[in-house]
């Protein structure tokens, strides 16, 4: 739980009540309903909503959250960059561990550990190991040392022993989806037991197009739309297109989506005092009132919010 500002600042900011409300009554579990689905336009404040619902999360209602923004730009600059499923769980499972001490993955810890440890055997993916004799006379043998790595001549005969040597790329791969594989069952079990909330930001454009589509049918779907969902894990995704929400419609039907789905289709602008709190947020909030004036004007000609922080950043630089 990293974040340093207090509950009463991150409650002023921004005003999204009915986005927040809506999450609100998710962790409640009292209806069907696991998905917050929210899209608009680029810099309408999707980003820090976001961080609200996991700072509320952390601070004031106890429950885990792991909060991922899907846009390489965002991820690489953080140096977390995410370009495979693999690096996405793993990032999860830090983040959950972070959120709340004590949430445990025991399944996919003992894989990662394998995984770096370069033990083949906990993944089941030895050569099996041959016993007995073969009659190999006129014969010849080839291979790799993943394959055959001895041969010792009995008379006429050859003992074959099988041993492991480097791991080929296929085996590395094989080893990162086990472990992907061992995640998603530890979050089901982790859901059984206690509340967890997965934020998925930048689902749009923005993001690897293989990516998406598994977090769509891996973790959307299974964890939050599926009768065999957990009852306990909400999700909540943001982006600018969420191309995935209109398909879901004519999959499920109105009436089923309006239960298991609660979506915006667009957040409300922003007044001054969203934009000043904003900008204390991110480290401005000694910026003067006509500076902080400014800054508003431009938003309301709908400038992006985060283009705003150069601003102030000119603005500031130009006062000193």
């Amino acid at each position: 739980m990293s974040n340093q500002f207090s509950f009463e600042q991150y409650d002023k900011f921004p005003d999204r009540q009915v986005e927040k409300e809506e999450f609100l009554k998710l962790i409640q579990f009292g209806e069907k309903a696991r998905l917050l689905a929210i899209r608009d336009r680029a810099g309408t404040g999707k980003s820090h909503l976001l961080r609200w619902i996991k700072y509320h999360c952390e601070w004031t209602a106890s429950i885990a959250a792991s909060l991922i923004d899907l846009d390489p730009k965002e991820t690489t600059a953080s140096g977390f960059a995410i370009a495979s499923t693999f690096e996405l769980v793993a990032r999860i499972r830090q983040d959950l561990e972070l959120s709340q001490p004590g949430v445990t993955a025991p399944r996919f810890d003992t894989l990662y550990k394998a995984l770096k440890m370069r033990n083949l055997t906990a993944f089941g993916t030895l050569p099996p190991t041959y016993t007995g004799n073969l009659n190999m006379q006129g014969a010849s043998s080839s291979g790799t040392n993943n394959t055959f790595a001895a041969l010792s001549v009995a008379t006429q005969q050859f003992n074959i022993n099988p041993s492991v040597g480097d791991w080929s790329v296929e085996q590395e791969e094989f080893a990162k989806q086990e472990c992907v594989t061992a995640f998603l069952n530890d979050l089901k079990t982790i859901a059984d037991a206690r509340p967890l909330v997965l934020l998925l930001d930048s689902l749009d454009e923005r993001c690897d197009s293989k990516l998406a589509d598994w977090v769509t049918k891996k973790l959307i779907l299974p964890l939050s739309i599926e009768e065999s969902r957990p009852p306990s894990l909400v999700l909540v995704v943001a982006g600018r297109q969420l191309g995935f929400i209109d398909s879901l419609k004519l999959r499920l039907g109105a009436s089923t989506y309006e239960e298991r789905v609660r979506s915006r289709e667009s957040l409300g602008r922003w007044e001054e005092v969203h934009v000043k709190a904003f900008l204390h947020y991110n480290g401005y909030g000694d910026l003067a009132e006509d500076d902080v004036a400014f800054v508003w004007s431009k938003v309301k000609q709908d400038m992006p919010i985060r283009a705003a922080l150069k601003i102030a950043d000119a603005l500031r630089a130009a006062r000193d």
